[in-house]
């Protein structure tokens, strides 16, 4: 009866009601729940995590996660904890934690992948994945036979889970889980996760907007794989990024705004709020040229107000070096805090980012330092801030990558005067760039090409 009402509670009144039934159906078994009632316990306890871990009661996922671990009778009944412990590491613990116990995890299952595989060996799985794909019609592959094995399916599920973790902090990890994904799909049969997988490979294909016909493929197979599985989960995780990381390449921005505010409300009403912050980054990216400054401010000051109403503060970090500068441009500044880099760095959250996620936050306070430094005139602290602002946008397929480079040629002609050859010849070399993605889409980047272009015929 508790997890009957548990499972009602859950779709109306959210997860505080739901966890409130879910406790007291486990007291009810009492302490010999595991040996006398063994099914109906597991399934306790593993709604019992989803639960907590929609509250925010990180402590309690991992108490209920580890209970669950050693009392299974097999393997197989941990899989479920597995993967919420794997999403509790990455809050409470660091991503780091995450993936090692994500690849533990792994390794159990047969998959052996390495925590820091090295860069020729991922550049020779990314050569020997896209040689396969080459042999298959894109346009098929969603149809693809299913995935039946069980544990396969559990490998594919919790190869997803990893790949967030590493994403942002061990970029050849990711690149290797999602080639795997790949591969498996290939091999084994189409899953819903195989969508994930088909969507982080196309982003690993157009990052700085290279190869952008053959990543919007693989964008298209993970759509299609979305529309065949019909499950939502999967939909908010793959529309950051074919519409945010892919699809920008080639189609115009305002196509691709509507499907990851979509996809940010799903994550924001079903508690994903990792995956609800994700898409809602790109959608204020996307739409960074098309709605006012304001608007951007208010839409993270409504989700904040949201977030810390629930007590989920800590996934918007991400977020606050954005606010940071909206806040700049709009004059939110104190006499005492003038200087835009530090600005922008001290109210980023930069103390409370795990220590292996800092890169990131610091290469986006140092890509938002520059574009504030260059508007107000500070041409010298813009240009100083392109070498490390680049070490950041460079690894980007999204429009941070575009803002970035065109920011970085304007600082650049902007001190031209101090040193004509070097700095001329780095926004010949942006140039070079920002006219391929404006043949492959005229509409989001010719703007930025003709602008940059204008001021070299200029000086």
């Amino acid at each position: 009866l508790c997890l009957q009402a548990a499972e009602k509670a859950s779709k109306a009144t959210g997860f505080d009601q739901c966890a409130t039934y879910l406790e007291l159906g486990i007291r009810v078994l009492g302490s010999q729940r595991w040996r006398e009632n063994y099914n109906l316990c597991l399934a306790l306890f593993n709604n019992a995590i989803e639960a907590y871990y929609g509250i925010g009661d990180f402590e309690k996922v991992s108490q209920l996660a580890d209970e669950v671990m050693k009392m299974s009778r097999v393997f197989e009944d941990t899989f479920q904890a597995r993967i919420m412990q794997v999403y509790t590491l990455t809050t409470t613990k660091g991503p780091v934690e995450a993936i090692k116990f994500g690849l533990k995890t792994l390794a159990i299952l047969g998959e052996k992948i390495p925590i820091n595989p090295s860069t020729g060996r991922v550049a020779l799985k990314l050569f020997g994945t896209k040689r396969v794909l080459r042999k298959h019609d894109c346009n098929v592959i969603p149809q693809s036979p299913l995935m039946t094995d069980a544990r396969r399916n559990a490998t594919m599920l919790m190869l997803q889970f990893v790949f967030l973790a590493a994403f942002q902090i061990r970029s050849k990890l990711a690149a290797l889980i999602a080639c795997r994904m790949v591969d498996m799909t290939l091999v084994h049969g189409a899953s819903p996760v195989s969508s994930v997988g088909f969507a982080a490979f196309g982003v690993l294909t157009s990052i700085d907007g290279k190869n952008t016909e053959e990543a919007f493929s693989y964008g298209n197979v993970a759509l299609g794989l979305c529309d065949r599985f019909g499950e939502v989960a999967w939909v908010r995780r793959v529309t950051a990024a074919v519409f945010g990381c892919i699809n920008i390449w080639i189609i115009p921005f305002r196509d691709c705004l509507e499907p990851m505010k979509h996809a940010y409300l799903l994550g924001l009403g079903s508690g994903d709020f990792q995956i609800a912050v994700l898409n809602a980054s790109m959608y204020l990216w996307s739409s960074f040229e098309s709605i006012p400054i304001t608007e951007i401010y208010n839409f993270i000051q409504c989700l904040t107000d949201h977030m810390t109403f629930l007590g989920q503060e800590q996934y918007l970090l991400p977020l606050k070096p954005l606010l940071q500068m909206c806040r700049y441009f709009l004059g939110e500044t104190s006499e005492k805090s003038r200087n835009i880099y530090d600005f922008i760095k001290d109210g980023s959250g930069v103390e409370d980012v795990h220590i292996e996620a800092r890169d990131g936050q610091m290469g986006s306070i140092n890509l938002y330092s520059m574009v504030v430094a260059y508007h107000f005139s500070n041409y010298e602290l813009a240009e100083r801030l392109c070498p490390k602002a680049a070490q950041h946008y460079r690894n980007f397929s999204s429009l941070g990558a575009t803002v970035g480079r065109m920011y970085d040629a304007l600082s650049n002609l902007a001190m031209v005067s101090r040193g004509n050859k070097r700095r001329i010849w780095q926004v010949r070399h942006h140039l070079k760039i920002m006219r391929v993605w404006s043949t492959n889409c005229p509409e989001n980047f010719l703007g930025k090409q003709l602008l940059v272009e204008a001021e070299l015929e200029w000086l």
